[in-house]
């Protein structure tokens, strides 16, 4: 049997009794070791694992799991202990699968499957229920079923939780009655004050003097426009906002003998957190905005080493209370690692139309930030109209489950955080 890829993938380590397979041909070590791996499949959290860490974006390793579907042929599939790993190995073969199973609601939905199947497959009733949906659906040309979930089963889930996926009635409708909270980037000057006045109490506030704090590329010197936010800070504050300060990150760029544009030393980093404490008090500021918290070559490896290195630079200059977010503007949940309890994610700050495209990563990826403890943060702009940034909103909150949102009809190449939006009297009464 020819095979025209070659893929790396990760193996769970205690998948089975060990082979001594030094003796064995090369053909009979790699169907071992394919074995091992369908079998795999058959472990809801091991294919979450594989669809947070991207694996079914790669078109090599696509076409080796329909490679292997000749496991489903009978003279293989004998030699399978595990048989419902080839129905997942069937639904693998689907988009719509492969981006589901990213999500918790979707593993515990297989969890629950197999489970059942293994619990009742002695029981007769069963058994007659299970052949009937399996000649209903092979009638209608699908997979066998064997886990009590067909093809024609998880295209009706998909369908019901497709999209933007839905959650649970118990679980929309709490959050169909909570309070929407703001974080708006509020790059605007505070003279007039007029803007920050329709800013609800509870909301985010980030400031933004000059790129920072600091003045141009200095680590020593804070700009003259930062006493221009002195009163504002003091009436954010009186009002119940949270301030927080903005600080640029240059993207993982911190090695070089001075801060530029594109590099932003470590140094400078901690310059600009001081800063915002130094001038306007440590308990003025409750938190601070690192912006440009994604590399350029892209390595999902890396972000818990920056964010440990972050959040120290904040502990040594704030306090146990300071708010720390992370503007990492991409959708992946393999980035959440890194991530501690009260943090804040920024999941998206995009267009709308691209956040419309990657609903099921944004979804997974606060799926998996709330797991951790943290929150979630989103920032869409390009929303025209009041009834698309009613129905984006409604989506973000009751669907996603965000913390923070805020939305604007303003797109590039203006400057979309530059002022609230022209339906933002509407969006604060949702």
């Amino acid at each position: 049997m020819e095979v025209e890829v070659e893929v790396e993938v990760p193996i769970l380590v205690d998948s089975g009794p060990e082979v001594d397979m030094s003796t064995s041909s090369a053909d009979e070590r790699r169907l071992i070791l394919e074995l091992e791996f369908v079998q795999c499949l058959a472990n809801p959290k091991y294919l979450q694992f594989l669809a947070q860490h991207q694996y079914f974006n790669d078109p090599a390793f696509l076409n080796y799991l329909k490679y292997l579907l000749y496991w489903k042929q009978p003279e293989y599939a004998q030699l399978v202990i595990y048989p419902y790993c080839l129905e997942i190995l069937e639904y693998l073969q689907h988009e719509s699968f492969r981006k589901a199973v990213a999500l918790e609601s979707t593993v515990q939905l297989i969890h629950q499957k197999e489970y059942f199947h293994w619990q009742h497959w002695r029981n007769h009733e069963r058994r007659v229920i299970f052949q009937q949906q399996k000649e209903a659906a092979l009638e209608d040309g699908k997979t066998e079923v064997r886990l009590n979930l067909s093809i024609i089963e998880l295209k009706a889930y998909l369908k019901q939780h497709g999209g933007f996926f839905k959650l649970t009635s118990h679980n929309r409708k709490s959050r169909m009655h909570r309070k929407i909270v703001f974080g708006v980037p509020a790059y605007f000057w505070p003279d007039p004050i007029t803007q920050y006045q329709q800013i609800p109490s509870g909301s985010i506030v980030v400031i933004n003097p000059e790129n920072g704090i600091l003045a141009g590329q200095s680590t020593n010197e804070i700009s003259a426009n930062a006493c221009l936010y002195t009163n504002l800070v003091s009436e954010l504050n009186a009002r119940g906002l949270l301030v927080f300060g903005y600080v640029p990150t240059a993207y993982f760029n911190h090695i070089g003998a001075e801060s530029t544009v594109w590099c932003q030393t470590w140094e400078r980093i901690e310059a600009q957190v001081a800063g915002y404490f130094a001038t306007f008090g440590v308990e003025a500021i409750a938190g601070i905005f690192f912006d440009e918290v994604a590399p350029k070559e892209w390595d999902v490896t890396v972000f818990s080493g920056e964010f440990a290195s972050l959040r120290e630079v904040v502990r040594r200059n704030g306090t146990i209370k300071t708010t720390i977010a992370f503007n990492v503007g991409v959708a992946n949940p393999a980035i959440v690692d890194g991530l501690r309890s009260g943090d804040i994610l920024l999941v998206v700050e995009n267009k709308y139309v691209a956040y419309k495209q990657q609903a099921h990563e944004i979804l997974a990826t606060t799926e998996a930030a709330h797991a951790k403890g943290a929150k979630t943060w989103y920032l869409i702009h390009g929303v025209a109209s009041v009834s698309e940034m009613e129905k984006t909103v409604e989506e973000a909150q009751i669907t996603f489950g965000v913390d923070y949102i805020y939305v604007t009809d303003l797109t590039v190449p203006a400057n979309v955080w530059g002022e609230l939006p022209k339906y933002w009297a509407q969006e604060t009464r949702l």
